[in-house]
């Protein structure tokens, strides 16, 4: 209790009871004053009533002037004697009392016992004021009349007059000792205790609040305790009745008022004043008396149940303990309930302790340490409680920590721990919240730097050790014996919880979350100052525990310490029991974190290089299989992942037995001893297990370490990667295999490729993102997916409320039974769409293989031997891929889970490309054909799971697309199974919406590679496009692929009339719709797709209506976002199939072609466009002629012939200049058409006129016929005798087109200069470059010359090779003056296109001047289309060779890959040449549409590759210049990309707009170029 410094009493004199006793005794006896003997009654009263005798009674009253002689003695001996008796003896009757008013004997009267109770009451009460105002003197006598109010039975009028008259009394300020003990025998007597209350008040006016106790001393002091015990069970009764009466009340709901109740507060002030009566009258205290109150108090602490009696009791304590001495019993009581008090009550333990540390600072503090830590240590063998046991320790664990800035006394080290120790062998149920509270003291010794150099001076930790031992081993004896079935990890952890608790429910001044974990920490750290003893003392603990506890800390300790000492070395004797119960104790306990355990693996693994270099093989074996198998049930990715490492690290220089051992090891962690609940479904089921998810990695992860083994062992032993191939193998075949496990396994099979010399090589990435993309396994496609179940959802939830909306609305209001029942039925509620699966595998996705494969091909294993003259070496071994087909075949048949199903479809066309590794795979090469031909032909391939949202289509896009890259190994196939895959990709267009696409550009592939069969099948090709060329998805793809077969005439070989009709038909129909289609189709396709919706709605799942929307969006995508192209091109086909027929065959397609050319527009009127016009001229100018080519002659006629004269005429739709000599009439004719320029000569045969002719004026026989000006013919002559006449049509009024006369000005110059620069062929720039080995840099790239023979005879198959300089075609921006592009370049054209090729091998390089090579990068960066011939061995992207303007990049890479440092040659020899093949893709920009047939890799052999890049070339060059005329996305109608035919036109009408004819008559500008009726060459105009 805390007191102010008035308040502060110093400690007194200890002494014993016989010492105090002896005194009391000296100061009886040796006072010179003998008391007599007490008056009787009678004889007292008769002294009091004589006057002359009143000094009688001063006689018998102790004298004040001596306090401490004989007043005090006679007072003392008198409290010696029975009190009752005493009074008795000593009753006063009422005589003469001096000093009072006159009425004072008459109260003294009315006071006598005779008269009535109430009587005497008044009278007491009168009496009180009496003595208030007068100085009576006599007032025992006065009390003694009326002391009877207070007894036992009065009534409680008088009881409380009785206490008024006493209070008068005693409040007397010259009461003698004797009267204060007179008074005070009064209301001590046992009448007078239920008014204690009362009796409180008087001993406190009395005692001057505690401050003067003379006379009373002895009794007094001996009585405290027992009145405070009486207090106490009054108050104890009081609350028990308080406590019913409230129940009752809350019963009867009466308000419940709290006060304070009587005896509480008469306790607590007894409390007080005892503690204020010891403080000012210590001396007057004995040891019993002391003993005796301490014992009180410990009874009402024990028994209450009330937080303020023990507050109040501990102050009391606090007061006593601290200003007596104490007697070793009642100090031991006093310690075991404050510590009991400390442990229990959390809320009072700052006060307890307050208590204690109060006592510790005090003159007891020796002996309350001592008998503390006697608690401690005796607590087995004594009856003391485990709650009082820990609050010792408490108190204990708190001084230590307080010991210096309270100036605590010092606790000694060695007994502390001592006792600390044997208090472990304390038996309770609670025992291991004891275990912590030690455990966490001496964690705090161990953490304290003043303690911990006592202890490392002391250099005796035996106690301590033994201690954490104790602990930690009764702690995992604890959690080995709770619950058998809850693992260890759980057990651990609610273990942790349960510590946890208790620490905190009893410790609130630490901070700890495990104990455990921090001793084992801070042990560690004193270990690290200990001495070499005690350190290895400290790690023997850790090895005699079983680990159950042991953090990463206390493991890399012990682990640091095998390895500074090389406990574990094979030199020293038992290592390898140490070995083993490292590896038992702490690695193999999945309750050790990760990180700890991963460490002790590190030092392991460095044992082990030790061990591998001193001890036996079969030891280090041995010692490696005790790591390794424990990979079979780790359960920690970490850890395993570690396991791995190691596995990894040895396998390298692992004996064949050891290695073994790995791979079985490996096999028993992935492969599934015994099947699992996997049944193939039964076959009206699909065959796939969905909506798996693969929270269990661990498969996955051990079969990734298989793979690391194998890449491990591809380039050193060609066995050990066979075998590792075939566990792989296995893995991907089991079907027990997690589908993880199978994918992964997967991952690494179909990355196998071999080189150009059979090598086998692992190549990182592979590339098949279309193709993932349509089973949605992009991010991109996942995404819409997961868009589209969420439109579903909203789609479905709204078709619901409207169906029980329409429901609701039937209802009749007449039935308001029925209506209301079906009011309260909910509409029906569709089924939920089912959740995403989490997938195995995306595109890319993470990291495909563990590690990256290496660069080089093995050198050790091969795909076959074939062509090959060496044989094999004893390392080398060639590796069963075959196996590998016929698990794809059994997939295929079989079906499985469809991650693996899916995987397979994807990425097994990309593997099928490298046709040197299934060289010697034939057989099974097709057996996989008539697979896929079957399922195609039947469709019996196996349908995706409901809950991935995917259709049959999209499995047949998979298919299809294997069954285009067999197309490569058509030479093994015979002839009716090359017709049988024409027919599937025929099957395959119109079938399946999503599958046409790619069926038509397998045929394209096949127009190259299997034209026999083609040519087989071409009716029924033309056939189905005539049934689906109205598909806009499409009809862009039929159009490239009959552009394409028109440049192919070994085609179409045995067309008939009726055969290029129809494909004229496929055209005219395409354009027909597409004209149709801008008017109408929007609204079209909206009741198209309601039609669907309304189909779906009662047949599938919400998801399928969903995505009609998405998949009209997608074909949009192709030709709808590019009108003009598709319109451009089929315009283009009509040109390439007229010119394709044979010349006497074209008159009778012509009146065919030109009615179909003009259409009826919206206001019904006929109209041919600007494309339809030049294709127009393009049939009159080519029906009758395949001689078109022609050139001007520019001395056609020389000076004899005369003067020459030009006119230019507009003659319909082109313009005819004709230049004429004069004298001669030699003339030369200029036909300038949309689609070309001719020239021709003419000349009459002009001879001299007849003799008997008359002389002329003017003509041949004339005199100025021989002038040197003379004109005797001018251009007119020529145009009316074979074009037109210029006069009499005009005349007669005829409605024939009329030639119109160009005036000869500067406009017309300038536009025929202008015509003349459009040329007549649509002119193309293509780039080619050459990427070497190992090439990544554009400066690398465009810095080669030259190149493989293989790329040498592209380049010729690609066109003829042309001289630059002096050229006076279009060469595209190349230099014709100065050979600074080079002397040659390649060139290619037919009669309606030209490509020029920049080709950069064929450049010169200007190193010094140019090291960049920005010459050759300003031709092929300006051009729309590059070819890139990639032998770098690296994938090649757009960014390799960055362009604004490049948008397509068609990359051709050999089939055997190649790497930079085994670069790929062609073979040798003429036949291994043209055997060898291609792969083909082009790249586009990113927003720039995938059209071409190659937007999916192809494999094209040798001797197609150059016509089928060049097609692609050509394709991808126009659609780039209809792309950009659109602005970049197709747009802006048929009019935005105008081809160098329609300039051509353009600029004649517009010369027919300025000078021809205009409304009502005369020349000028006219107002329409279609006035009057064309005039037909096939007419015979």
């Amino acid at each position: 209790m805390s007191r102010s410094g008035s308040d502060v009493t110093q400690t007194p004199e200890r002494r014993s009871s016989s010492s105090a006793l002896l005194d009391a005794f000296r100061s009886l006896t040796g006072s010179r004053i003998s008391y007599a003997t007490p008056a009787s009654p009678s004889s007292a009263a008769t002294l009091a009533n004589s006057p002359s005798q009143i000094s009688n009674i001063d006689h018998l009253t102790p004298k004040k002037e001596s306090p401490h002689g004989t007043e005090r003695a006679g007072v003392l001996a008198f409290q010696d004697k029975d009190v009752d008796r005493i009074v008795e003896e000593d009753e006063i009757s009422s005589g003469q009392v001096v000093g009072g008013p006159p009425e004072l004997q008459r109260l003294l009267r009315e006071l006598d016992l005779g008269q009535t109770g109430e009587e005497r009451a008044g009278a007491a009460r009168e009496l009180a004021v009496v003595l208030e105002e007068y100085p009576v003197q006599n007032i025992i006598a006065i009390w003694g009349v009326g002391k009877g109010l207070i007894g036992e039975g009065k009534s409680e009028t008088e009881s409380l007059a009785g206490f008024a008259l006493l209070k008068a009394c005693v409040n007397r300020p010259d009461l003698t000792a004797y009267e204060r003990w007179y008074f005070y025998s009064s209301i001590s007597s046992p009448g007078a205790l239920p008014n204690l209350d009362r009796h409180l008040e008087v001993l406190k006016i009395l005692t001057e609040q505690g401050r003067n106790i003379e006379g009373l001393e002895k009794t007094l002091s001996s009585r405290l305790a027992s009145i405070l015990l009486v207090s106490f069970q009054r108050t104890l009764i009081e609350r028990k009745v308080n406590k019913k009466a409230q129940a009752l009340n809350q019963a009867r709901r009466v308000p419940v008022v709290q006060t304070q109740l009587k005896e509480e507060k008469t306790l607590y002030l007894l409390l007080e004043y005892i503690m204020e009566v010891t403080k000012y009258n210590a001396k007057s205290f004995s040891d019993e008396d002391i003993a005796a109150n301490l014992d009180a108090l410990l009874n009402i602490c024990k028994q209450t149940r009330t937080r303020d009696d023990i507050i109040r009791s501990l102050e009391v304590m606090d007061a006593l303990m601290t200003r007596f001495y104490i007697a070793t019993p009642t100090l031991t009581s006093c310690l075991e309930v404050l510590c009991d008090v400390i442990h229990q009550l959390a809320e009072l333990r700052d006060t307890a302790f307050g208590v204690v540390k109060s006592v510790l600072c005090s003159h007891l503090s020796h002996s309350a340490m001592t008998l503390l830590l006697k608690l401690v240590r005796q607590s087995p063998q004594s009856n003391l409680s485990i709650t009082s046991l820990r609050g010792a320790i408490f108190v204990l664990h708190k001084a230590i920590l307080l010991e210096s800035e309270a100036e605590l006394p010092a606790v000694p080290l060695a007994s502390l721990l001592h006792s600390l120790r044997c208090c472990l062998a304390f038996k309770s149920s609670r025992v291991d919240r004891l275990e912590v509270d030690v455990l966490v003291f001496v964690t705090e010794l161990i953490n304290n730097p003043a303690t911990v150099k006592v202890l490392i001076q002391e250099q005796d930790l035996t106690d301590l050790l033994l201690i954490i031992e104790t602990c930690l081993k009764n702690h995992s004896f604890r959690l080995r014996s709770s619950t058998n079935a809850s693992s260890p990890v759980v057990r651990r952890s609610s273990s942790q919880s349960s510590v946890s608790a208790s620490v905190a429910s009893h410790d609130n001044f630490l901070n700890i979350s495990d104990p455990y974990d921090w001793a084992i920490s801070s042990l560690i750290a004193l270990s690290a100052q200990m001495d070499t003893l005690w350190e290895s003392h400290t790690m023997n603990l850790f090895l005699r525990l079983d680990f159950t506890y042991f953090n990463a800390e206390a493991v890399r300790c012990l682990t640091d310490y095998f390895l500074k000492d090389n406990l574990l070395h094979p030199l020293r004797e038992d290592w390898f029991s140490d070995v083993r119960r490292v590896i038992e104790l702490v690695f193999k306990d999945p309750t050790k974190p990760t990180d700890t355990r991963v460490r002790t693996l590190a030092t392991l693994k460095a044992t082990y290089g030790n061990v591998e270099a001193v001890a036996a093989p079969e030891l280090a074996s041995k010692f490696a299989m005790l790591i390794i198998e424990n990979i079979i049930e780790e359960a920690d990715p970490a850890v395993l992942k570690a396991l791995h490492d190691f596995a990894v690290s040895i396998a390298r220089h692992a004996s064949d037995k050891l290695f073994q051992t790995i791979l079985d090891t490996f096999g028993a962690a992935t492969i599934p001893k015994q099947r699992s609940s996997y049944i193939r479904p039964s076959p009206d089921l699909p065959p796939f297990r969905a909506g798996l998810r693969f929270a269990n990695p661990l498969s996955k992860m051990n079969t990734e370490g298989v793979i690391r083994l194998f890449l491990s062992a591809l380039n050193r032993s060609a066995p050990r990667a066979a075998t590792l191939y075939s566990l792989l193998l296995r893995i991907a075949e089991h079907p027990d295999c997690t589908p993880d496990a199978r994918v992964t396994a997967l991952k690494l099979l179909f990355r196998i490729r071999s080189d150009g010399s059979h090598h086998i090589v692992i190549i990182p990435s592979i590339e098949c993102e279309n193709l993932a993309a349509s089973l949605c396994r992009t991010s991109e496609t996942s995404a819409k997916a997961s868009s589209l179940d969420h439109r579903a959802s909203q789609r479905t939830s709204q078709l619901g409320e409207i169906r029980g909306s329409a429901t609701l609305s039937r209802t009749t209001s007449g039935d308001m039974t029925s209506s209301r029942a079906r009011s309260t039925v909910q509409p029906e509620t569709p089924p939920p769409v089912a959740p995403a699966t989490t997938p195995a595998w995306m595109y890319p996705g993470p990291k495909g293989l563990p590690e990256e494969p290496p660069d080089d091909p093995s050198p050790v294993l091969l795909a076959s031997l074939q062509n090959d003259p060496n044989p094999l070496s004893d390392k080398q071994q060639i590796l069963g891929i075959g196996r590998l087909l016929e698990f794809v075949i059994t997939i295929l048949q079989q079906g499985a889970e469809w991650e693996v199903y899916s995987y397979v479809l994807v990425h097994l066309g990309a593997q099928l490309i490298n046709r040197p590794l299934y060289r010697e795979c034939i057989p099974q090469i097709k057996h996989l054909r008539n697979i896929i031909c079957e399922q195609t032909r039947n469709h019996t391939y196996h349908e995706p799971p409901s809950d991935t949202g995917l259709k049959k289509s999209d499995v047949a896009i998979c298919i299809f697309h294997v069954l285009t890259i067999l197309i490569s190994y058509h030479e093994y196939f015979g002839k009716n199974e090359q017709d049988e895959m024409v027919k599937m990709f025929i099957g395959g267009i119109g079938a399946r919406e999503k599958t046409s696409r790619n069926c038509i550009h397998a045929l394209s592939v096949c127009c190259h590679e299997m034209p026999g069969s083609l040519i087989k099948s071409m009716d029924q090709i033309l056939l189905k496009m005539t049934q689906v060329i109205t598909q806009s998805h499409i009809a862009v793809h039929i159009l490239e692929f009959l552009a394409a077969v028109a440049r192919l005439p070994e085609l179409f070989k045995n067309f008939r009339d009726e055969d290029y009709k129809t494909v004229l038909g496929i055209c005219f129909r395409y354009l027909q719709y597409a004209r149709d289609g801008q008017s109408d189709r929007p609204m079209s396709q909206h009741y198209s797709r309601m039609s669907q919706v309304a189909t779906l709605r009662h047949s599938g799942t919400s998801r399928e209506f969903a995505a009609i929307a998405e998949e009209e969006d997608r074909s949009k995508k192709t030709t709808d976002d590019l009108p003009q192209y598709g319109y451009a091109l089929a315009f283009h086909v009509i040109t390439f199939w007229f010119m394709s027929m044979k010349i006497e065959n074209r008159p009778k397609h012509v009146p065919y072609i030109m009615a179909n050319l003009a259409h009826t527009d919206h206001l019904g009127r006929t109209a041919v466009d600007e494309q339809g016009e030049v294709t127009m001229d393009m049939v009159e100018r080519v029906a009758y002629s395949d001689r078109d080519e022609t050139a001007p002659a520019l001395d056609f006629a020389h000076e004899q012939d005369g003067p020459k004269t030009k006119r230019t005429w507009l003659v319909g739709s082109s313009l005819l200049t004709i230049e004429t000599a004069g004298r001669s009439g030699l003339s030369q004719i200029t036909r300038r058409r949309p689609s070309s320029t001719k020239y021709s000569l003419y000349q009459p045969r002009l001879t001299d006129p007849p003799l008997h002719q008359v002389p002329l004026v003017a003509g041949v026989g004339a005199e100025p016929h021989h002038a040197a000006d003379f004109v005797g013919i001018y251009p007119e002559d020529i145009l009316q005798e074979y074009y037109a006449s210029t006069t009499a049509t005009a005349t007669l009024g005829s409605s024939t087109e009329q030639p119109i006369l160009l005036r000869d000005e500067e406009a017309v110059s300038r536009a025929l200069s202008s015509f003349d620069r459009i040329p007549a062929l649509d002119s193309h720039k293509v780039g080619v470059i050459y990427v070497a080995e190992g090439q990544r840099e554009e400066k690398q790239m465009l810095g080669n010359i030259g190149g493989p023979d293989d790329y040498a005879d592209f380049i010729e198959g690609l066109g003829m090779i042309t001289r630059l300089k002096g050229n006076k075609m279009n060469l595209q921006g190349l230099d014709r003056e100065m050979d600074m592009d080079g002397k040659f370049t390649y060139c290619w054209r037919d009669r309606v296109t030209e490509i020029v090729y920049h080709i950069t091998s064929m450049m010169p390089t200007y190193a010094d001047h140019d090291p960049r090579y920005n010459q050759k990068k300003m031709h092929v960066g300006n051009d729309f289309v590059n070819i890139i011939w990639n032998n770098s061995g690296h994938p090649f992207t757009p960014d390799s060779i960055p362009s604004q303007v490049t948008l397509a990049y068609i990359v051709i890479t050999p089939e055997a890959y190649t790497s930079p440092s085994r670069p790929h040659f062609p073979p040798s020899s003429t036949a291994a040449s043209s055997a060898a093949a291609y792969k083909v893709r082009v790249l586009t920009k990113p927003g720039f549409p995938a059209l071409s047939p190659a937007a999916e890799t192809k494999l094209v052999s040798a001797a197609a590759l150059p016509a089928f890049v060049r097609l692609l070339a050509l394709n991808a060059s126009v659609l780039s210049g209809v792309w950009v005329a659109g602005g970049g996305g197709g747009g802006g109608g048929n009019d935005a990309y105008v081809s160098s035919w329609r300039a051509r036109l353009r600029v004649i009408k517009q010369l027919r707009a300025r000078y021809g004819p205009q409304e009502g008559g005369g020349a000028g500008p006219a107002g329409g170029a279609e006035g009057g009726r064309r005039r037909s060459v096939v007419e015979g105009g």
